[in-house]
């Protein structure tokens, strides 16, 4: 009988730039030859490679297992590669449709926690929405230009937390 492809990955949600471990599964005798394509332009002949991603997305990784007799089946399988939160130093809410949000970006979250505190301390946003930003305004008028300090609490899709904090200059 010809050898039957099967093999698994941890974790089965990777960040950018983490290591996946690619786990061989394949059932037959005599299996010697193992043609991984990571679906990002690489590939690996070992039996259980480790590979990392250098962008996000999702990714069709596929298994091509042959045995001593030349028999060979192929699987598939989809991964998830998350972009980790990240948050620009400095943004202009000028209204000409560049940088006019100050937005968490990366994901796929499952939860946001993201605030933003003036130089006394006061909050002065707030969201649990992972696709809502600052736009650099405060109870309907023009934040002032400054610096202003934030905090996030980031849930990814595989259930990590991510807690970060740091600051922002609003330009104009």
């Amino acid at each position: 009988p010809s050898p039957t492809a099967d093999f698994s990955f941890t974790p089965d949600l990777a960040l950018v730039l983490e290591d996946v471990s690619f786990t061989d599964l394949s059932i037959g005798n005599g299996i010697g030859n193992w043609l991984w394509e990571f679906g990002d332009g690489e590939g690996d002949n070992n039996q259980n490679p480790i590979h990392s991603y250098s962008d996000g997305g999702d990714y069709i990784i596929y298994l091509v297992v042959t045995d001593a007799n030349g028999c060979e089946d192929t699987t598939s399988r989809v991964i998830s590669i998350a972009l980790p939160p990240v948050l620009p130093t400095g943004f202009t809410p000028d209204g000409d449709g560049e940088n006019d949000i100050f937005i968490i970006r990366g994901g796929p979250f499952k939860g946001v926690n993201f605030n933003v505190y003036n130089k006394w301390g006061e909050l002065i946003y707030s969201s649990n929405d992972a696709d809502e930003g600052w736009d650099g305004t405060y109870l309907g008028e023009e934040a002032q230009l400054g610096v202003y300090t934030w905090t996030f609490v980031v849930e990814l899709a595989n259930g990590k937390i991510i807690r970060q904090s740091g600051d922002v200059t609003l330009i104009r």
